[in-house]
């Protein structure tokens, strides 16, 4: 699939309610969304459909179910290397998640993950776009501190294949020392570490060191975290995400894709520093950063897609206005393609904001601007 060709994707649940809404989300994000009620219908539309990710519901009623369906797509060469996403009500648990990724899931959640609108979006639409590898930060250096070399050797692949450059090293010392050679922007840290510090202890030395304490920090851990004390005292402590061995490839990608997002709130900016949320406003529009919530005149937009939402914030950040390849760059990554991406959003942008001639968000040489006053915080 090009960048501009629009991606595909199957949607089976066999409550209609739960399957349209998540297809109401994704069609407003530009996914072009077939429907089934159970998995046979995923297995008969797969090869004529082509999608680019299946999205499946583990159990559905006496039919065939979505976790049978997985275990179809997995071992017909048309459909073997396609990402499936199953979610569950019922199943809970690492046991459960073990079998869907065993069986070739590329992602498992509850159904409470996938969770409420915000900005009339599921949280869906963003895994979506987590799994077609569409939401990565730019990443110049990786430094993983591992003392299993097969877990080495496992993260060195996943990295490779992100073309993200990575060094290694089995203890916390060499990794310290490392970290403050090199001055990573990530940084894999397992905190069952068999070395003179653990990782616990080396997760703090990095959020306060000058060379380490702007990187990006994932946690990795073997041990069994049932009650999820392992992460909340890892994010606690700074970390910037928690994985559970085994991990799979993707999961690490949606990492990934979860630090793009930190990010990018970062980028707009997150708040006044006393924990209020960011409110930018300029010519009639008022935008709740935090939130992801757009006004127009004070009506609340319902169809604001999560790309043209981070667009619309990008250009409230930059008065002067932005070319297109930064416009590219910044919303949708360098590797994305084609910069007309961004004219075509730039229009439906437009249509959002009842301004389809170009009046709020005008063309300037080589780009794009939102006119009106500087934005500004209030409480």
């Amino acid at each position: 699939m090009s960048a501009l060709e629009q991606p595909k994707v199957i949607i089976a649940d066999d409550i209609p309610a739960v399957r349209q809404t998540m297809a109401r989300s994704l069609v407003r994000a530009g996914w072009k969304v077939t429907l089934a009620a159970h998995g046979g219908e995923v297995i008969t539309l797969a090869r004529a459909e082509a999608p680019d990710l299946f999205i499946l519901d583990w159990c559905m009623g006496p039919e065939v179910s979505g976790i049978d369906a997985l275990k179809v797509l997995k071992v017909d060469p048309a459909t073997l290397n396609i990402p499936v996403l199953i979610y569950s009500g019922l199943r809970r648990g690492r046991e459960d998640e073990l079998v869907a990724l065993q069986n070739g899931a590329s992602l498992f959640l509850d159904v409470v993950e996938i969770g409420a609108p915000v900005n009339g979006e599921f949280p869906i639409v963003r895994y979506a776009e987590m799994l077609l590898g569409r939401e990565l930060p730019r990443i110049n250096l990786a430094v993983v501190i591992e003392d299993d070399l097969e877990q080495q050797d496992f993260v060195k692949a996943c990295l490779d294949a992100r073309g993200v450059p990575s060094l290694y090293a089995s203890s916390a010392k060499a990794g310290l020392e490392l970290v403050r050679q090199r001055k990573p922007d990530l940084l894999l840290l397992d905190i069952g570490l068999r070395s003179e510090l653990d990782g616990c202890a080396l997760l703090k030395i990095f959020k306060q060191e000058e060379a380490s304490k702007d990187a990006a920090v994932f946690v990795m851990t073997a041990q069994p975290d049932h009650n999820k004390a392992l992460r909340n005292m890892a994010l606690a402590a700074g970390a910037d995400g928690f994985l559970e061995k085994p991990f799979s490839e993707t999961q690490l990608l949606l990492q990934f894709g979860s630090l793009a997002a930190s990010r990018q709130r970062a980028r707009f900016g997150n708040g006044n520093g006393n924990g209020h949320p960011h409110i930018l406003e300029r010519g009639g529009i008022r935008v709740d950063v935090e939130a992801r919530r757009v006004w127009v005149g004070g009506r609340l937009l319902e169809t604001l897609g999560p790309k043209r939402f981070d667009l619309l914030c990008l250009l409230f950040c930059h008065e002067s206005g932005l070319d297109r390849n930064a416009i590219l760059e910044r919303v949708w990554g360098r590797s994305f393609g084609n910069v007309r991406v961004v004219d075509i959003n730039i229009l439906r942008l437009r249509r959002d904001l009842d301004d389809p001639e170009g009046r709020t968000i005008v063309s300037i040489p080589g780009g794009y601007k939102l006119v009106g006053q500087m934005p500004f915080s209030r409480r």
